[in-house]
């Protein structure tokens, strides 16, 4: 499972601890989408669906753009085979 270290409040003091990284519902870029999974994004060529790679869960995520293009928000992990995609970040 991947981790970041985040600073936390323990008791008075300030000390760092190992947090696993929690999959985020909704991005405003494919940028963003991209940095937080630190993983390419790809697109399906038909349904323009966005499949990005978890490492610690050794996973695919699929997303999509909401109406408008205004975000991109989570459908769920992928438990077939990828489509189609081409990569479209970085």
């Amino acid at each position: 499972m991947r981790v970041r270290l985040h600073k936390v409040a323990c008791g008075s003091l300030a000390c760092e601890r190992e947090v696993p990284m929690r999959v985020i519902k909704t991005f405003d870029s494919v940028e963003s989408l991209g940095d937080r999974f630190e993983s390419e994004v790809f697109q399906d060529v038909s349904t323009e669906m966005l499949y990005v790679y978890h490492k610690g869960e050794n996973q695919w995520y699929q997303y999509r753009w909401a109406p408008g293009r205004r975000e991109i928000t989570l459908m769920g992990k992928t438990e077939s085979d990828l489509p189609i995609v081409v990569q479209v970040y970085p």
